[in-house]
């Protein structure tokens, strides 16, 4: 009678053994799901977040990189019609005060005036090229800040994306090396252990 009884005390610790092993399996397949779809939605959003970023970037430089380069271009435009047009009168100026002092001076006064003018023709000149240089080198300056900024921005996502990408790699990795072990109960040592289900090992968590 003893033994029967043990007996079935046995076989309901054993039924109730697998039906807490299936109720937690299912649970945990359950929760796996969920952890998946989530992380899966998130990693979708981060996706389209980073490429809305990017291209929204790469429009917003490339509006600045031709409006700079239009800026660039109607200044040197405006400077050179400026400087030519300033030529252009100070020289039909200096040819009609030669052409009257010719008649009422002498070849002395004549040479002064050419050289005077020919001085302030080489020195607007001089100054043009260096406005025009002041305004390249600030061009290039500004395409050397906007490439670096580029390059600065890509290597930041990338670092976030490859970051992600490796704490969903470790977090699978993890997932693969706890699906493969189910943790059980021992009615009898009133513990847990731990039961793999590939090889068939048993460990106890002592």
């Amino acid at each position: 009678l003893v033994s029967a009884q043990r007996r079935a005390l046995a076989d309901q610790s054993a039924l109730e053994v697998r039906a807490a092993i299936t109720v937690q399996t299912k649970y945990r397949a359950h929760r796996m799901r969920r952890v998946l779809k989530r992380a899966a939605r998130q990693r979708r959003e981060l996706e389209r977040a980073a490429v809305k970023i990017q291209s929204a970037w790469r429009a917003r430089q490339a509006r600045v990189f031709l409006s700079l380069q239009k800026l660039i271009r109607d200044q040197e435009e405006e400077e050179f019609r400026a400087i030519q047009l300033t030529c252009w009168a100070r020289v039909l100026k200096a040819l009609k005060v030669v052409q009257k002092l010719r008649t009422a001076r002498g070849e002395r006064e004549k040479k002064v005036i050419e050289a005077a003018y020919l001085v302030q023709r080489v020195w607007r000149g001089h100054k043009s090229r260096q406005q025009v240089k002041a305004m390249k080198r600030h061009a290039e300056e500004m395409t050397r800040k906007m490439i670096e900024l580029e390059n600065w921005s890509a290597v930041r996502l990338q670092a976030l994306w490859r970051g992600y990408a490796g704490r969903l790699s470790a977090a699978k990795k993890m997932r693969a090396h706890k699906g493969k072990w189910k943790e059980m109960w021992d009615p009898d040592k009133r513990r847990p252990f731990y039961y793999n289900q590939i090889t068939g090992e048993i460990r106890t968590s002592g």
